[in-house]
């Protein structure tokens, strides 16, 4: 784990909008923490599905996703695969949180995840103010905005993927990468990974996602390595978020504990 020092979180940036949405966070007074250096990693999950306080889990799970994305997207899934260093993904909001407590920790608030991510100083990413790009964290460069296209097309997905990379160079990796591939990327407090490989739940509650369920939501923040777009409004920003079902399972979606 990471030591973070009691701080000031001051959130927003000059390029966004101080108000930003979901999880908008208030500037106020943060207190010191803990929190895991790396996203968590299928072989630490594995320790915990071996307890048997974690379950296994290797498809993903999304309201409405099509059986051939479905199919082809639980391939990266990387519980129960040689990719042991790489993040546990395809976990819902209960199997971090099982996860957590297991290892004696929580899961992180939106507000503790951004101030971990990016400090006081209101910088854009979490490295500072220079651009993103292929040797500060794990998004859809070139290797990932051609292949996942191609690949979304064999499979018979009705609606492939069709964009531009974030950066024209290759970090490398077409999904997932080994925790910790990208030391340039690291957070003011020494934390890896807080922009892209995967976007990371957090304890941070949201409303339904629709008015005619009642399933909760939870904020998830830091972006994947599908995001190919570092305009201000892209979750590789720390202090920009989305809303997930809470039982949702995507092979873009990890977590991190908080003590």
């Amino acid at each position: 784990m990471s030591f973070v020092p009691a701080g000031k979180l001051r959130p927003g940036w000059e390029a966004g909008d101080a108000a930003e949405e979901p999880g908008t966070v208030l500037e106020g007074a943060v207190p010191a923490f803990c929190m895991d250096t790396t996203e968590v990693t299928a072989s630490a999950y594995a320790g915990c599905v071996a307890a048997g306080a974690c379950r296994a889990r290797t498809s993903v799970e999304a309201p409405g996703a099509e059986p051939a994305w479905r199919a082809l997207h639980s391939e990266q899934c990387n519980y129960g695969t040689p990719r042991t260093t790489h993040p546990m993904n395809c976990v819902s909001w209960d199997d971090a949180a099982a996860y957590c407590r297991w290892a004696g920790k929580r899961l992180p608030s939106a507000e503790l995840w951004e101030y971990a991510a990016r400090g006081s100083d209101g910088r854009p990413y979490p490295w500072g103010s220079e651009p993103a790009g292929p040797r500060r964290l794990n998004a859809c460069g070139k290797e990932c905005a051609a292949a996942l296209h191609k690949l979304e097309v064999e499979r018979g997905v009705a609606t492939p993927h069709g964009m531009e990379p974030m950066f024209p160079g290759s970090d490398g990796w077409l999904a997932t990468a080994p925790v910790g591939s990208f030391p340039q990327g690291r957070s003011p407090f020494g934390l890896e990974d807080m922009a892209g490989n995967v976007a990371e739940w957090t304890a941070s509650a949201g409303p339904p996602l629709s008015p005619s369920s009642d399933e909760p939501s939870h904020i998830v923040r830091g972006g994947s390595w599908d995001v190919s777009s570092a305009a201000p409004d892209s979750p590789v920003h720390p202090g920009r978020g989305s809303l997930l079902a809470a039982t949702s399972r995507l092979d873009t979606v990890g977590f991190r504990c908080l003590r």
